[in-house]
């Protein structure tokens, strides 16, 4: 399970190919050949790996101020801990270091904060080759996933 902070405001969107998070996400498991470098056949290759992309907030709070967008993923932690429950993922990988701290909130309440988790910083302002390697050595590791 891939956790982002929410859908971002400007409308773009990670199932439809065109979010910031999307190409950088793309690029590792191209890579560990577990998909061509069509991109319009990764997110069905996504979904059949088990992988998937969820929100901590599931409206955008990428656009407001700091301190109402803090309260924002402080309200969304108890909705993650039940989609987690229902989910039951046994990696879960935060793609944004900024809301771990929620993140790990929702795993706690879900009972799962055993799971195998990892923080990745958001692919922007300089941090796209980080998040792609660091997520490139997460795939590399999942059982049934080949070397990268």
């Amino acid at each position: 399970l891939l956790v982002g902070e929410s859908p971002p405001a400007n409308g773009t969107f990670f199932y439809n190919a065109d979010s910031k998070l999307y190409v950088p996400t793309f690029a590792p498991f191209t890579r560990a050949a577990l998909v061509s470098e069509n991109s319009a056949e990764f997110l069905d290759t996504f979904r059949g790996l088990g992988c998937f992309l969820d929100d901590l907030c599931h409206f955008p709070v990428n656009s407001i101020a700091k301190p109402a967008r803090r309260a924002a993923r402080n309200r969304s932690v108890p909705g993650l801990a039940l989609r987690l429950q229902k989910i039951r993922p046994g990696v879960v990988v935060c793609a944004m270091r900024a809301v771990e701290p929620a993140v790990r909130c929702a795993l706690a309440a879900a009972g799962m904060h055993e799971r195998v988790f990892h923080s990745l910083p958001f692919p922007a302002q300089g941090h796209q080759r980080e998040y792609v390697e660091g997520l490139a050595q997460i795939v590399s590791r999942l059982d049934g996933f080949p070397s990268v």
